[in-house]
């Protein structure tokens, strides 16, 4: 349930979050269709600031609003994630350009101590516990980026591949994620921000690679 507000922009994006979260909670599935008096019934809300909220999210990508049926949650192809990885690593690149004069021994420090809970049997964590603390990992620096814009497109993008459902990535994945966050650290101590960019941009998102290891 939506607590209500008399302020109809701080309603819309109540409501945004409240969906936002459902889907990636998983509480509404990819290619799941669901009616609009029923989502208002259960957000005990009325039909125009879920109505505004949705557009928002049919703009990002996420949902498609269809006249008389309802809503349905957009379900990625492969050839769509192929786009979105490659969006996000010419993002990400360019996140890693802007920001990499800020990054301090602190930031480096957190980034470390993420990346070590992440190793795989360090300890026994949940795939939701490692989604967090990989999220964290990449928020690290991406706090520290200057445009709303960029951070926005980015966390979006990131959001549709990745956080509709939480996932077990497997121990090649995690294995092979750890040591590409170790290139990472090792970049930002001692590399330049070209090469950390590139590094991110053609080996971090790289597609194949991420279906190859996800077993």
């Amino acid at each position: 349930m939506i607590t209500l507000n008399t302020n109809p922009g701080l309603l819309r994006t109540a409501v945004y979050e409240r969906i936002l979260s459902d889907l990636q909670q998983g509480a509404i599935a990819p290619g799941e269709t669901i009616s609009l008096n029923k989502l208002a019934e259960t957000l005990n809300i009325s039909k125009t600031p879920l109505r505004d909220a949705l557009l928002e999210l049919q703009a990002e990508g996420f949902v498609t609003l269809y006249p008389q049926r309802g809503v349905m949650v957009n379900a990625l192809s492969e050839e769509e994630k192929r786009e979105i990885y490659e969006v996000c690593g010419v993002l990400d690149g360019q996140v890693i350009r802007n920001v990499f004069p800020r990054v301090t021994p602190e930031h480096v420090a957190r980034l470390k101590d993420l990346n070590a809970r992440m190793y795989p049997g360090t300890q026994d964590i949940s795939n939701d516990e490692y989604n967090r603390i990989n999220l964290a990992f990449h928020e690290t620096y991406l706090e520290l980026e200057t445009s709303s814009l960029l951070k926005k497109l980015l966390r979006i993008n990131r959001l549709r591949l990745f956080q509709f459902s939480l996932r077990d990535w497997g121990k090649a994945f995690c294995a092979v994620n750890h040591a590409e966050h170790g290139r990472i650290i090792e970049l930002f101590e001692s590399g330049t921000a070209e090469e950390l960019s590139r590094y991110v941009t053609q080996v971090h998102w790289s597609f194949n690679w991420q279906q190859g290891t996800e077993s």
